[in-house]
């Protein structure tokens, strides 16, 4: 990481190695915020943790800058928290493990063997880097770091209105440097539940299905892919299991994040002596299958069996229902956009399934550029054909574009200026905290920007160092634009 301190950047790549060695998995964002606050403080900056967890970090203005309008920067400090399959990782102690990456001669910084956390840790050290450089001349500038955003909107959520006197924010959530993001979609959870009646008598054999190797991805950005939800695709090859061979299910888990897109799952099934071993067979040949099925999308996809000690099972008619309600349950993309050419409107990812307590329980994270409430109603039909419970949570509204952003303009005019082409005005199908701040905010003028990271949510993110370079020059342009414009 050395030869990135002769960027200009080097301030941010500093504060981002900071950040790095500082667990923040989802819900374990105490000890950066306190990180955040303190270096903040240091530099100048006045800083309040609020009581969701949230940092509001403010600088004052430059000398001679007292006139400019004030402008906010928006990211958060949690990390989705995945590692590869024999990464030993503890993420809830240990740095991230950095290093530069050469990939078609394009210099990127990965992390090895776990996600990298540049969502959206590159968009906290921009937006300090900035703030705190005695060099950089600037009107008054605040930046609200939030908590909980890959989980649940929480910090968002929590933060009190009245706190923020800019009337422009620029979020810093975004993933392809080219684009400027102009609105988003809102979203929804909904929890799929239902009791596993086992019976007391153990069946002589039990198999262990697993599948693995998936390509996954962030369930809002790459949900128009085609890649396979290692969920639904073992509960179809299970169901294929079910419908000749009299096996009952054990347990159902798989996922890790409700917004990622699964990349493994496992399974176990009882049965007879000579139906484990059917079902062995039959394995060989739906393995082929899905291997040549998904060769492009998931060229790395691995389903594998063994025979395991049995435990208690449901009957072989609740096991159907239960593994034929996930096979069948609506995932994926529901419809497209019609205004914006390549954008998904309404979309839903069974990210999680957990068998707990004598239950089965499963999320599917559901996304929307206008409302979620055509696919509650699918989802509602869908429960109550195969006999789940369903409860929906987690609400957030969509952010939409707005027809006048005088920030937009300013975007749009120095990104010309610097690029010499126009940036893609998009509508982006990934939630950000912009729609939820605007409930709170209704006047606040918002865009979202970001270097270009590939691989958000998944142990192959890696962000691109010249992206990181031009995100920086251009966020010092716009500074420039709003002093220009208050002289």
């Amino acid at each position: 990481m050395d030869r990135l301190k002769e960027l200009p950047s080097a301030l941010v790549w500093d504060i981002f190695q900071e950040l790095s060695s500082i667990p923040r998995a989802s819900g374990n964002e105490a000890a950066v915020a306190s990180w955040i606050a303190s270096y903040a403080s240091s530099h100048g900056c006045a800083s309040r943790i609020d009581e969701t967890g949230n940092v509001l970090v403010i600088a004052k203005s430059s000398e001679g800058c007292q006139n400019v309008p004030p402008l906010a920067f928006q990211a958060h400090m949690d990390m989705v928290a995945v590692r590869d399959e024999t990464c030993r990782h503890d993420f809830s102690s240990d740095p991230l493990d950095l290093s530069i990456q050469e990939i078609d001669g394009e210099p990127f910084v990965t992390a090895d063997g776990t996600t990298l956390g540049a969502d959206d840790g590159i968009g906290i050290a921009l937006a300090l880097a900035i703030m705190t450089d005695d060099e950089i001349r600037h009107g008054p500038l605040e930046a609200l770091f939030t908590v909980g955003e890959e989980t649940s909107m929480a910090g968002i959520s929590g933060f009190p209105g009245g706190m923020l006197g800019s009337k422009m924010m620029i979020n810093i959530d975004s993933e392809a440097d080219d684009t400027v993001t102009a609105g988003a979609a809102g979203g929804s959870d909904a929890e799929f539940s239902c009791v596993l009646e086992c019976a007391g008598e153990l069946k002589p054999s039990a198999l262990k299905i697993e599948i693995s190797g998936l390509t996954g991805g962030h369930s809002g950005i790459e949900i128009h892919c085609g890649r396979a939800n290692a969920i639904v695709t073992l509960a179809r090859a299970a169901r294929r299991l079910m419908e000749k061979i009299p096996l009952e299910l054990t347990s159902f888990d798989g996922g890790t994040f409700r917004n990622a897109i699964p990349t493994s799952a496992a399974m176990v099934l009882a049965g007879r002596d000579e139906d484990i071993r059917s079902a062995a067979a039959a394995l060989s040949s739906i393995a082929g299958e899905l291997a040549s099925e998904f060769r492009e999308t998931d060229p790395g996809i691995d389903l594998r069996w063994e025979q395991v000690k049995p435990s208690p099972s449901a009957d072989h008619e609740q096991s159907r229902r239960i593994v034929g309600a996930f096979a069948s349950l609506p995932d994926g993309v529901f419809s497209m956009n019609d205004e914006f050419p390549d954008t998904v409107q309404s979309s839903s990812n069974l990210g999680l399934v957990r068998t707990e307590s004598g239950r089965i329980v499963a999320t599917a994270l559901m996304r929307s550029l206008v409302t979620t409430d055509p696919i509650k109603e699918i989802m509602k039909t869908h429960a109550g054909e195969y006999g789940l419970d369903l409860n929906f949570s987690g609400d957030y509204p969509c952010w939409k574009p707005s027809s006048y952003s005088p920030l937009l303009k300013i975007y749009e005019k120095v990104y010309a200026e610097n690029c010499f082409a126009k940036p893609r005005v998009a509508v982006l199908h990934a939630g950000v905290e912009c729609g939820i701040l605007k409930g709170k905010y209704p006047d606040m003028d918002i865009i979202s920007i970001g270097p270009n990271i590939i691989g958000a949510h998944t142990t192959g993110e890696r962000v691109s160092v010249p992206s990181v370079e031009k995100i920086y020059g251009l966020l010092l342009e716009v500074l420039e634009e709003l002093m220009d414009g208050a002289a």
